[in-house]
Order: C-alpha cells, then sequence, then structure tokens
C-alpha cells in the first residue's frame, strides 16, 4: 500500500475514520468530494499552470482533511507539527509525478501514512525559534525532538528541555554547514526534513 491523505471538508465519517471501511458502506465504498476524486494528474497539471486557483483548490481540500483527521483520528493532536503546506503540496507532487493516474485521495493518504509517526499525540506548546523579525514559532516537543536528533549525531549536549538558545543556534547551525543546508541556525523546514526523516513510503523521497 502506498501512504498519504487527504480531503477539504469532506463527509465527516471518511475524515475521521482510521479505516475507511469503517466510514463507507456495507461494501466499503464511499463517496469522494472535491479535488480527492481528480487524478494525481490534475494536481501536478495545476501546479504548473499559470492560473493558480486550481491548485489553491487542491491546497485548501488538503488543509480541510488535515484538520478534520486531527480532530477525529485517536491519539493524534497534529498530524503535520512542523512541515508546512509548502512542503507538504511538495512531497504530493513528487508521488503524483511517479503516480499520474491514483486518485489525489489515495496520494494524500499515503502521505498522513507517512506522516503518522511524527504526530503529537497530546497538545504542545510552543516557542519561539530565533527572534521575533527572524524566526518561527515551533512546538516545544519538536525542538525536543530536533535536541535529541542533534545529540545523537554529535552536534547538541545540552538538556532536552525544548528551549531554543544560544547552544541549539550553534548546534543547528554546524549540522546545516555539514549538510549543505543553507546556514540560519534556525529550524527551517530542509533542516527539519533532514534530522526528523519520514518514515519511507512508496512514491515518497522528499522534496526537491
Amino acid at each position: 500500500m502506498r501512504a498519504f491523505q487527504l480531503l477539504a471538508l469532506v463527509t465527516a465519517g471518511l475524515l475521521c475514520s482510521p479505516a475507511p471501511s469503517e466510514a463507507a458502506d456495507s461494501k466499503g465504498a464511499y463517496a469522494i468530494d472535491g479535488g480527492g476524486g481528480a487524478p494525481c494528474k490534475a494536481f501536478t497539471e495545476s501546479r504548473k499552470a499559470s492560473d493558480k486557483s486550481a491548485a489553491d483548490l487542491f491546497a485548501g481540500w488538503v488543509d480541510g482533511y488535515l484538520s478534520a483527521a486531527n480532530q477525529n483520528r485517536p491519539d493524534t493532536f497534529d498530524l503535520t507539527p512542523w512541515q508546512t503546506s509548502g512542503l507538504l503540496l511538495a512531497l504530493l507532487g513528487r508521488y503524483c509525478e511517479s503516480y499520474p493516474e491514483d486518485r489525489f485521495e489515495i496520494a494524500v493518504n499515503n502521505m498522513i501514512t507517512a506522516l503518522h509517526p511524527q504526530r503529537l499525540t497530546v497538545r504542545s506548546d510552543t516557542i519561539l525559534a530565533g527572534s521575533e523579525d527572524k524566526g518561527a514559532p515551533i512546538y516545544r516537543e519538536i525542538m525536543v525532538r530536533v535536541q535529541q536528533s542533534l545529540k545523537d549525531q554529535g552536534y547538541y549536549s545540552g538538556p532536552l528541555d525544548g528551549n531554543y538558545g544560544k547552544s541549539m543556534h550553534t548546534a543547528l547551525s554546524d549540522f546545516q554547514k555539514k549538510n549543505g543546508v543553507t546556514v540560519t541556525g534556525l529550524p527551517d523546514q530542509e533542516s527539519l526534513f533532514r534530522l526528523l526523516p519520514l518514515k519511507p513510503e512508496k512514491g515518497m523521497s522528499g522534496p526537491k
């Protein structure tokens, strides 16, 4: 089975069910509203088109599905605790380039399967990584995971407290320099993608 999941404000049953059959009819069938029923190639074409309205519709569908999945999946607070919409769409783009005839819903379901191990199971407070003019909020729990990953690789020796300070800025800068990432000292998307790799799934190799 490939792995990703998405749907924007679709039927509550499909959105909330860990197993589609629980939200389907007696034969396991269910309706797919909106962009989820379109083939992956339609999503790929929308990203290349000059008119971005179609791409925006797909993006909105993804956001809606993920929000509903957060609400209804057991032991889940946030399925995408550090991934931006841009990164998620890039992952979906790579999948859809490889499997253009798959329904977009299949691509999103495969993505959610890959994201599931990294989800936040309970609410976490947020901290500001960096300054107000150059930085971004991040869940403290995710920062703890980043600290653990940096510690495992020998870049960080401080406490696993989820705080962002001088030692974390230095550790992230050293990691970025060593791994060919633009050196910012911040937990940006590329650094997080490398530090917290997703579970390998068919058709998903990460954004270029």
